[in-house]
């Protein structure tokens, strides 16, 4: 019995498997799950998913052909770019030649002062990050592959700070371990067309500290979560009013305020055409990601 229960609590610090959810965290559980399984049907009205994100190659050679874009961007093209570049695409200059983004923004990554004025217009799409298949589970899986056996995670982000979660449970353990508390409200995008969205009131800071971030990989048959402990960064509610179809939402801006140990070769100072310091790096919350806040 005591080599069990020690076994037990060994698990639950290196990989929360056998800490049970009480009813406030089934609750919690339930609500990401409704929204998700909503957003997955409004994302695919909206559209075309993918089960597989673009290669470097792939998402390369879009990037180089400006008559790509000539007419426009695509939905498809969007769905497709929009996993290939949110945070997953690094040392792209070391492969290939600079590819030049100023032709195209997806806005995945902004400026802290690109949500401002009040009745600017941005082209956004908020979309799933991951497969809109892969279910995030309640628990654990047997199963499933350990932080070893896959590279997930941000490189930006030191390993002692970061996750793979393969189950909300997991999740839980991680944010709360991380935040410092089991009081925390989860955070995430609506689903929201390819269209043009005009800034309809003043942007306002939800939280600066404590903050952890969960984001969807791209992995079947379930889930897979990369989730860290969101240092020096503040997160604002953006109201938008989309252009075309009225779609109104309280879009996430995240930005991390503090760069310096990021690498240079990250993708988001090649789409802002600025380096690792001071600047801040911005980026909307996608359907499928999930902030944590201290409540």
């Amino acid at each position: 019995m005591n080599l069990l229960l020690n076994l037990c609590v060994f698990l639950v610090i290196v990989f929360p498997l056998c800490a049970s959810l009480n009813t406030e965290e089934e609750n919690l559980y339930n609500q990401i799950k409704a929204h998700q399984r909503n957003s997955t049907i409004l994302n695919a009205r909206n559209a075309p998913l993918h089960e597989t994100i673009l290669s470097v190659k792939e998402a390369e050679a879009i990037l180089r052909n400006k008559e790509n874009f000539k007419d426009g961007v695509t939905l498809d093209m969007i769905a497709k770019l929009y996993s290939a570049l949110d945070v997953k695409v690094y040392g792209l200059r070391e492969r290939a030649p600079k590819v030049d983004f100023s032709f195209i923004n997806l806005t995945l990554f902004h400026r802290y002062e690109d949500v401002y004025p009040v009745g600017k217009k941005l082209p956004l799409f908020f979309s799933n990050n991951g497969p809109a298949s892969a279910q995030l589970l309640k628990e654990p899986p047997t199963n499933h592959a350990t932080n070893d056996q896959l590279q997930c995670g941000d490189p930006a982000v030191p390993k002692m700070d970061a996750a793979c979660v393969y189950s909300f449970q997991s999740m839980f353990e991680f944010v709360t371990s991380s935040i410092g508390s089991r009081k925390v409200i989860p955070i995430s995008a609506n689903a929201g067309r390819w269209q043009l969205y005009t800034i309809v009131d003043t942007p306002k800071t939800m939280a600066h500290q404590p903050v952890a971030g969960c984001h969807k990989m791209s992995y079947l048959p379930y889930a897979m979560y990369s989730c860290h402990k969101v240092q020096n960064s503040i997160a604002r509610v953006v109201p938008i009013v989309g252009d075309h179809d009225g779609t109104r939402m309280d879009a996430v801006s995240v930005c991390h305020m503090d760069t310096r140990s990021w690498s240079a070769d990250h993708i988001a100072f090649q789409v802002l055409g600025i380096k690792p310091g001071f600047v801040p790096v911005c980026h909307f919350l996608s359907t499928d990601d999930i902030m944590w806040l201290g409540n």
